[in-house]
This record gives structure tokens, sequence and C-alpha cells, in this order.
């Protein structure tokens, strides 16, 4: 909720529409890569994959090269669309996964 009052802010405030659009990419690229780290060390595991709204290319470009500057692995989907068909092709990913743990 922060982020929004911020941006709001600063649209207010005659904040450039391009400065706060690269803002609110950089909060989300970064909140991915902060949530995929965690995800990474509680499954031990130092690859992930970022489908789903990372055909943004800033976004998807910021996220990687922030995971890739730390522990992770972070591998962009290109076999499968990125929009909602890569959420969906994931899901089924980690329930293949799932079933096939003990």
């Amino acid at each position: 909720m922060s982020t929004l009052r911020h941006l709001l802010e600063a649209k207010a405030d005659g904040e450039p529409v391009g400065r706060i659009a690269t803002a609110f990419h950089a909060t989300i690229a970064a909140v991915t890569v902060l949530l995929c780290a965690r995800a990474a060390a509680e499954h031990d595991v130092t690859q992930v994959r970022l489908s789903g709204g990372f055909q943004n290319r800033l976004l998807a470009t910021d996220a990687l090269a922030s995971a890739v500057g730390g522990r992770i692995r972070a591998v962009h989907q290109r076999a499968v669309q990125l929009n909602d068909g890569g959420r969906s092709d994931d899901r089924a990913v980690v329930a293949a996964a799932r079933l096939a743990s003990p």
C-alpha cells in the first residue's frame, strides 16, 4: 500500500510519469527478487523461473540483473508464453514436482 501511496504522492507533486513508472518497476523487480531469494533459501534451490508478468522487458531485465547479482539464478521463460499461459504452465510444473516428491 505504501508503494501506491508514494506513486500517487509523486504524481500529485508533479513528478514526471516516466520517472514514476521507472520507480514502480524497480520496486516490483526488487520485491520479486527478495521473495525469490526467500523461497530459494526455504526450499534450498538456486534457480527460479520468471514468467507471468515478466513479458515486460524492464521488469524482467531488472529482476534478472538483481537475481544474478545475488545467490539465485533467474531463468527467463522463453518456451511458454509469458502472460497467463506461462503462469498456468508454472502451476503445472509445481504440481508435477509435488506429485513426484515422496
